[in-house]
């Protein structure tokens, strides 16, 4: 049995199925991939910790937010994160991106804070 009979089989039953004996071809071939994957995993983190650290810089020296081009960007490399993370930890059956579809946003890119003036005169946060 493959990956992928292995993975409908879990969705239809909503539970893990009996123990069943996988193809050492399929195990070897994840294995391959799951090594390319961790490869970009740690490009991936790299990349996503230079975006967060731009926005920050840039939201305190600018007072502003980053640009919805940042944000939408980030969003997408959070979900390519998540993907390749279901894959190497056996949650998902299908091989990340480039060799199935870029994954949807989590959620639409948003300001996680705003800044609203308070009575007082002082600015507070609001999430």
């Amino acid at each position: 049995m493959n990956f992928d009979e292995l993975a409908a089989l879990e969705s239809e039953a909503g539970t893990h199925p009996e123990p069943v004996e996988i193809d050492r071809t399929d195990v070897g071939v994840r294995i391959v991939y799951t090594l390319l994957f961790a490869l970009i995993l740690s490009v991936l983190e790299s990349l996503i910790f230079a975006v967060v650290a731009y926005q920050l810089v840039y939201s305190l020296i600018t007072q502003r937010l980053p640009g919805e081009r940042v944000q939408t960007f980030a969003n997408g490399a959070v979900a390519y994160f998540r993907q390749i993370l279901r894959y190497v930890s056996h949650n998902d059956s299908v091989i990340p991106f480039p060799f199935s579809d870029f994954p949807q946003p989590l959620q639409p890119s948003r300001p996680a804070y705003a800044y609203t003036a308070a009575d007082d005169g002082s600015e507070e946060t609001s999430v």
